[in-house]
């Protein structure tokens, strides 16, 4: 804390000087353990001496990262610059074994690895990285595989509030620039320059991207009033034209990555003014962005509430009319600096949000700095991402052949359907085939552990279609396969899940869980009409009671003739007292689903202790005669009606037999007997919210219908 050299040499041993002033000396441990509980420090075994970290001398943010091998890691608190995980790895062979990490040789250093410059064979080895087939093949991170042709403008906030620290960054116009730097350098570009403009290649699935900077501030100053006034000026900021890409649309990290250095030198630092910015993103896109197909994203992030009054509001509105002709989709992030929204995030959201655009709720987002890339910027290509799936899907159509990422199958069905993936019972999720590791035609066809075969069209390595049959009768044969009457065509046999919880997940095939077999199978009797429901002898149409109110086909149940086979099942009881014995319907169980159950008779419930979950008698109305009843703690005696119920504490008449009973508690002054849980409850009003959207009506564990369950 000392304000001169003097002062701070003066304190000898205790502090240094550096390039941000007197600063306390760091790494003066004497002992081992001292010396690593220090982030700072570490301890070198050769010479016995406490040293400090690579990196860690840096103070602030943008040396930092400008500084090879550095990065600032704001995981911790106070944030500090440390080494990348790659730098630390000193020699070839340590490098290349880790798989984030390739050694450069021009650079004699381990840096880290980046998919876009790998082979066909190293990508496809590569668990991160995904070989794309287009016009000409190409490696990709995985997280962008799926990406249609993008043309892609950042319009980034370059005003005075943005030189604040947010959350561990120490200021946050710099910190933004290093997170866009960052997600540039893992892009699909095509290598195009930002001379190429309008002329860009058509259908290349890859991207270009294009940088903007608003700000501004009124053109006269009045020192007498300290006011502004005026026209707004100095409101745009693009790097100039032989810097980078000028402003321009570039598929070339090196002219996207001089344009973030540009912008770091060239800080507006004024009011947040945005449309003039939204007029210049227009016109990129209107000069350099051709109508080919190509799908048109605006990123707009700002960090307070846009200033624009007056004229700058019809630039505006004019700005997003171009954008919309040329069907530009328009998101917005507010970046905040704190995990809790402050007011300044509220009136920034509802500036921003209208410039956006339709749904304004799905093109919006409010972050802190750290989520800008991993909540909206890596998932513009996901097709189950909040905002890739706005636009991935126009441009899936035509890719519905291709291998694509197999992340983004959320289903074995829909997994097994794309040739180059693999289902993964242990973890329920699609990886890759062991086929697709595979970048030479005689491994692929030596593959022992699954049936592969080569592509030579695509040169490709991918997994056979064993289900190929073209008659029923072979396709029913083969236990993987299922014959589908309607299409004629045999098709890999769906259902084929280790556990209960891949099983259920499927909702493409109406799968069920036995908990007696343990087996996961399509569920008995999923026929949409009465004929086909009927023509099953094991199946039923029901159209008495379902929980959407829709007559159903349902299995018959309890049609078993063996006696152990019939126990077995819970839905079912035997009758061994006739002449003939048979297997009957239990009680409740002729009610198939939960809502019905739950209401169509007294004493029933949904049972969801074993799977399939099946209406079922309550536990308590088994019981007939009172000493078993009352010898059962959770149910008691209604002698009135000569049942055994659940208990219920209020129904004991007196406050002894309140009292006598561990599960109540009677509450003087109302005198009344309650449970035990809710003896010290005080006087209280609760309102319940539920969620009553169309997503409440799937299946949820055991439960056919979620909103059902849930009121249940």
């Amino acid at each position: 804390g000392q304000g001169s050299a003097p002062l701070c040499d003066g304190a000898v041993g205790r502090v240094v000087v550096t390039a941000g002033g007197c600063a306390v000396k760091k790494c003066t441990q004497t002992s081992r353990a001292e010396c690593v509980a220090d982030p700072y420090c570490e301890w070198v075994l050769n010479a016995t001496t406490c040293v400090q970290k690579p990196c860690t001398e840096v103070m602030d943010e943008l040396p930092c990262n400008k500084r090879e091998g550095c990065h600032w890691n704001p995981s911790v608190s106070p944030a500090m610059c440390v080494q990348t995980p790659c730098a630390k790895l000193k020699d070839e062979g340590t490098c290349n074994a880790d798989g984030g990490c390739t050694w450069d040789k021009t650079k004699d250093t381990c840096v880290e690895k980046n998919c876009n410059t790998l082979d066909r064979c190293a990508c496809v080895e590569d668990a991160k990285c995904f070989w794309k087939v287009g016009t000409t093949g190409s490696c990709v991170l995985g997280i962008y595989g799926e990406c249609p042709t993008l043309d892609v403008v950042l319009l980034v906030t370059g005003s005075k509030s943005m030189s604040q620290s947010f959350g561990h960054h120490p200021q946050g116009f710099y910190a933004l620039m290093e997170v866009l730097g960052d997600w540039i350098v893992g892009l699909p570009l095509n290598g195009e320059s930002a001379s190429v403009g309008a002329a860009s290649q058509a259908g290349t699935g890859k991207m270009r991207v294009a940088v903007v900077q608003f700000s501004g501030h009124p053109e006269f100053y009045s020192a007498a009033t300290n006011t502004w006034s005026g026209p707004i000026v100095d409101s745009v900021a693009v790097s100039p034209v032989g810097v980078g890409a000028a402003g321009r649309l570039s598929g070339m990290s090196s002219e996207l990555s001089a344009d973030i250095n540009w912008h770091e030198n060239n800080y507006l630092e004024g009011g947040t003014y945005v449309a003039r910015g939204l007029k210049r993103a227009a016109a990129v896109f209107s000069s350099s962005s051709p109508v080919d197909g190509r799908k048109r994203v605006l990123i707009i992030i700002a960090d307070g509430k846009l200033e624009d009054t007056g004229s700058d509001k019809d630039i505006m509105v004019q700005a997003r009319q171009t954008l919309d002709g040329l069907s530009v989709q328009t998101f917005g992030v507010v970046v905040r600096r704190f995990p809790q929204h402050t007011q300044t995030d509220v009136d920034a959201e509802a500036a921003l949000k209208p410039i956006v655009s339709q749904p304004l709720d799905a093109h919006f987002m409010n972050l802190e700095m750290d989520e800008i890339s991993s909540k909206t910027l890596d998932g513009l290509c996901d097709p189950n991402g909040p905002w890739g799936q706005l636009i991935v899907p126009a441009a899936a159509g035509n890719q519905q052949q291709t291998h694509q990422p197999c992340r983004n199958y959320v289903t074995k069905t829909t997994c097994a359907a794309d040739r180059g993936c693999a289902w993964s019972d242990v973890l329920t999720v699609c990886l890759d085939s062991v086929c697709v590791t595979h970048c030479e035609e005689p491994k692929c066809t030596a593959e022992t552990s699954t049936q592969c075969e080569w592509d030579a069209t695509l040169e490709e390595c991918f997994k056979k279609d064993l289900c190929t049959y073209t008659d029923s009768a072979s396709c029913e044969a083969d236990d993987m396969c299922k014959w589908m009457a309607g299409e004629k065509q045999c098709v890999d046999k769906p259902c084929v899940y280790p556990n209960e919880a891949s099983c259920i997940a499927d909702t493409t095939y109406n799968c069920e869980w036995s908990t007696v077999d343990k087996i996961c199978s399509e569920k008995p009797c999923s026929y949409n009409t009465s004929v086909d429901c009927e023509a099953d002898d094991s199946c039923k149409w029901d159209a008495t009671c379902q929980d959407d109110g829709k007559a159903k086909c349902a299995i018959k149940p309890c049609l078993h003739t063996d006696e152990n086979e019939c126990k077995a099942d819970v839905r079912c009881a035997w009758d061994g007292q006739g002449a003939t014995p048979q297997c009957s319907v239990a009680v409740c169980a002729e009610y198939s689903d939960e809502r019905c159950c739950n209401h169509g008779a007294e004493g029933c419930h949904w049972d969801v202790q074993q799977a399939p979950a099946v209406c079922a008698q309550l536990p308590c109305r088994k019981l007939t005669t009172e000493n078993t009843c009352n010898s059962a703690r959770e149910c008691m005696w209604d002698a009135q009606s000569s049942t055994c119920l659940e208990k219920q504490c209020g129904e004991y008449p007196t406050r002894c037999d309140c009292e006598a009973d561990p599960d109540c508690f009677f509450v003087a002054g109302p005198d009344r007997c309650t449970f035990q849980r809710y003896g010290t409850c005080p006087t209280l009003d609760v309102v319940v919210v539920l969620d009553g959207g169309a997503s409440m009506a799937r299946k949820f564990g055991r439960h056919p219908h979620g909103f059902y369950a849930l009121v249940e």
